[in-house]
């Protein structure tokens, strides 16, 4: 029987909620340059040697006569002179609101607002002409309007405050596809799927276009049109101290087209798939960072003295002294065919795969499954010309597809040979018992090469400026100067040498991507009242895969003179402190977990699905040392958005309350029945362990451009004490400074952040209004119970701590203060509540 089908979807969701923090600005004796009851020498960077030694304090040339740091009279002869106050400096703190609360750290509530618009539409139309063949179409419009607003006031009553402006988004995501499903045969099926999806994404900052925010201070460079578009002022990033500035532009166009065919043959207890499967995308981006200064205190400290803190930083950026500073614009596309001139950062890929599948019925209680896939990925170009390779022999970059490139380097090798084994094994020992065996064998499928900090983002398409001082007590220039201007580079030519400050992404000439070894072992049972249990073993093991891999570190104590680009008379003049990264495959992951679930299905109008996974996860670069003889130091439990934690339980249930047509009660027709009727409640629940963080020291001593510094541990256990206001989260004397140049002792991600718990729900109530359309409306109230879900400590750094003569504590200074919340994957952390209509025909 021919049959014509059409559905629709049309939801709208609107959010509005309040965001909120703590953090930490300079009250107005520091602002003034007064450090008198900081306990913090300040010494004058115009003293002493190059590195930092020998350096008189301030106090010295302020109170003529006092010679010792001891003096009672130091405390109140500590202090910036006025006419060494940097005037943007002046500028900048002039602009920002006093803290509202006492102390150093953690005395300003600062709140903002977040609202989003969202809009869905999904049509379907479905064509049946025969009982052999099914024909669909999709097409579904997601626009998507968001505006984040800053954290700091005005303080002159003007709409926005340059240094904390908020951020517009608007987006929206335009998709179809087409499916067909034919039976030739009874034992053979045909089905094909192609889909398309072209997602636009703008982001900018709230006010004028024209505006450049960074000029407002007199910052040098603030805004380099018309490569970089970015008019935000540049990030202000003091140690210890709230980061001021950043909203930075954002412009995405991106088109994925997919294409999928299936064949299915039963002969007997055999059943065969196999088919065919191609994927295209096309990036195209305009994305830069702001422009940033960095302030790490090492200019107003000694060299061999204490570690700089949160002081010496607060110190440095009243004299204008970063210690480092850094710049992005843009290069334009040698040709606009098949891109636009305004996202000029492309990435073209396609991706092959096929596979052929036997399932096998062994048995009436044995089923096993065996399958080879086999997986091809072109190496990625850009949209008007091929990839971009530095040559290490010549140190210039060779610009793919343009004329002069050196064609050889350019051919970069990839696996042909990407072959996946599938095998699985299901035993039923009774009706209600099943066991299953499985095992894979996969090739690292994600785009590492398009992804962030992958080559999409890299010199040439984005042209990234650092400078850094010459050790880690030397500035990098002043505010005076402002952030480096960005040169532009012609790449007409083929090749093109790298600018002074400027790093570069670049891969091997054969390009190997990682394995991903998984396999599992579980066991279900069925149980009475449509529940069913299950618990199993569920592990993986990722071998060389492909990471970014720095060769212009420094070596310990070494400074910037030790990293290895960084040295007079290299060829093409390259010099340059910046990363020269290789995507290189060295990554190593271990997971291992239990894990266990209990469901019972829709039934009588409740459903409740709950699961618990215990998991440990090992990665062999969870921290980022680059130099090869302490790469050990790097291993330990996976952090960032990959990781798994140690103990994670989610819960769901779905109750239809019995009421209205189709229910146990009122379901006669009559007006309470149809008042009362329609009604869904449903909840989430999640809990789990928090997540692992490292704690940190100042790297002032390591001077090891590239690696980062932990603390030395000086006990065998950090005990946690769990969130209090202003205290620590973990015992702040179990750990100290590193004062020589040499990497602590505290291990990688050793201790862990606070666990969280939370609780979702919704209500929804659906009216028919006629044959098969349905209106919807949802409510959904996130964080139900509005309880805070605390982040780690945002201050890690143990160098900011103070401590008695004694060992006790004088001052945290913020060091392992818990001071703001995690989403846990919504837009905030408090409770909001969600509207949202759907109407579906």
């Amino acid at each position: 029987m021919r049959t014509v089908a059409v559905q629709g979807n049309l939801k709208s969701v609107l959010t509005r909620s309040d965001s909120s923090a703590i953090r930490s600005l300079p009250p107005a004796d520091l602002r003034a340059g007064d450090f008198s009851n900081t306990g913090t020498v300040l010494y004058d960077p115009l003293t002493g040697n190059a590195n930092g030694a020998g350096r008189t304090p301030f106090a010295f040339q302020n109170c003529p006569g006092l010679t010792s740091t001891t003096d009672p009279r130091f405390a109140s002869c500590n202090y910036v002179p006025a006419n060494r106050i940097n005037a943007i400096s002046r500028r900048l703190l002039n602009a920002l609101v006093q803290p509202t609360q006492p102390g150093y750290t953690d005395n300003y509530f600062a709140s903002g607002t977040y609202s989003s618009y969202v809009h869905k539409i999904d049509t379907k139309l479905t064509w049946t002409p025969n009982n052999r063949l099914n024909v669909s179409s999709r097409l579904s419009y997601l626009p998507n309007v968001e505006n984040n607003s800053g954290i700091f006031p005005s303080l002159d009553g003007a709409q926005y405050n340059p240094l904390s402006i908020g951020r517009l988004f608007a987006s929206n995501v335009r998709s179809a596809s087409w499916s067909a499903t034919t039976i030739l045969s009874p034992t053979f099926v045909v089905d094909g799927v192609a889909g398309f999806t072209r997602q636009h994404t703008n982001v900018e900052p709230e006010g004028p276009k024209d505006t450049c925010w960074g000029a407002e201070f007199g910052i040098p460079n603030a805004c380099q049109p018309p490569f970089s578009r970015d008019r935000a002022t540049p990030v202000i990033n003091i140690s210890g101290w709230a980061s001021l500035g950043n909203s930075p532009m954002r412009d995405y166009l991106d088109s994925q087209y997919n294409f999928v065919g299936n064949a299915g043959w039963t002969r007997g207890s055999h059943n065969v798939k196999f088919g065919a499967d191609i994927q295209r995308m096309h990036l195209n981006h305009y994305e830069t960072q702001v422009a940033t200064l960095t302030f790490t205190g090492g200019a107003t400290a000694l060299n061999g003295g204490p570690s700089p803190n949160n002081f010496n930083a607060l110190a440095d950026f009243l004299l204008g002294l970063p210690q480092t500073r850094n710049a992005q614009a843009m290069s334009p596309l040698l040709s606009d065919n098949g891109a636009e001139p305004e996202r000029p950062a492309t990435l073209r890929t396609w991706a092959f795969g096929t596979y052929i599948r036997d399932q096998w019925q062994l048995n009436r209680k044995m089923t096993a499954s065996a399958g080879l896939r086999w997986e091809y990925y072109p190496f990625p170009r850009r949209a008007d010309r091929g990839l971009e390779i530095f040559d290490f022999t010549t140190n210039r970059l060779q610009i793919c597809g343009a004329a002069g490139a050196n064609a050889q380097l350019c051919e970069i090798k990839v696996q042909k040979d990407l072959f996946t084994p599938r095998l699985g094994l299901a035993y039923r020992p009774t009706e209600t018992t099943v066991v299953r065996v499985g095992f894979s064998r996969n090739p690292q499928n994600d785009n590492v090469v398009g992804r962030v900090n992958g080559m999409t983002q890299a010199f040439p398409a984005i042209i990234v400026i650092t400078e850094t001082g010459p050790n880690s007590f030397a500035p990098a220039g002043s505010l005076d100067t402002g952030v480096p201007l960005v040169p532009q580079v012609d790449l007409h030519g083929g090749t093109v040498s790298l600018p002074r400050g400027a790093g570069v992404t670049t891969v091997d000439n054969n390009y190997i991507r990682g394995t991903i070894t998984s396999y599992n072992v579980t066991l279900q049972k069925l149980l009475p009242h449509q529940v069913s249990v299950q618990i199993g073993y569920v592990a993986n093991r990722q071998d060389k895969m492909s990471i970014p891999q720095n060769l212009n570190y420094g070596q310990i104590g070494g400074g910037a003179a030790s990293q290895p680009f960084n040295r007079p008379g290299l060829p093409d003049g390259l010099r340059t402190t910046s990363a020269m990264t290789v995507l290189r495959p060295l990554g190593r992951v271990q997971y291992d977990s239990l894990q266990t679930s209990v469901n019972r299905r829709l039934s009588n109008g409740f459903q409740i699905t709950a699961a618990y996974t215990y998991a440990n996860t090992i990665d062999w670069w969870a921290d980022n040392i680059p130099i090869p003889e302490y790469w050990d130091l790097n291993k330990g439990e996976q952090s960032g958005i990959y990781a798994a934690v140690p103990h994670k339980f989610d819960a769901s249930a779905v109750y239809e309350l019995p009421f209205g047509a189709g229910r146990k009660f009122l379901h006669d027709g009559g007006l309470l029945g149809k008042i009362v009727g329609g009604w869904q409640l449903n909840t989430f629940v999640t809990a789990s362990s928090g997540k692992p963080f490292t704690v940190g020291a100042s790297s002032a001593s390591l001077n090891a451009p590239g690696s980062n510094q932990r603390a030395d541990q000086v006990k065998d256990e950090a005990a946690i004490y769990g969130f209090k206001p202003g205290a620590s989260y973990f015992d702040a004397t179990a750990f100290k400074p590193v004062t020589e140049a040499r990497f602590g002792t505290a291990k990688v991600n050793s201790l862990r952040g606070p666990g969280v718990a939370n609780l979702d729900m919704s209500l929804f109530r659906t009216v028919t209004l006629s044959g098969t359309t349905h209106l919807q409306f949802r409510l959904e109230a996130f964080n139900v119970t509005n309880t805070p879900h605390f982040a780690t400590p945002g201050n890690l750094n143990v160098s900011n701590l103070q401590l008695n003569p004694d060992g006790s504590v004088r001052n945290l200074n913020g060091f392992g203060v818990i001071s703001s919340t995690q989403s846990i994957g919504r837009e905030y952390d408090e409770r909001y509540l969600r509207l949202g209509i759907r109407l579906s025909f």
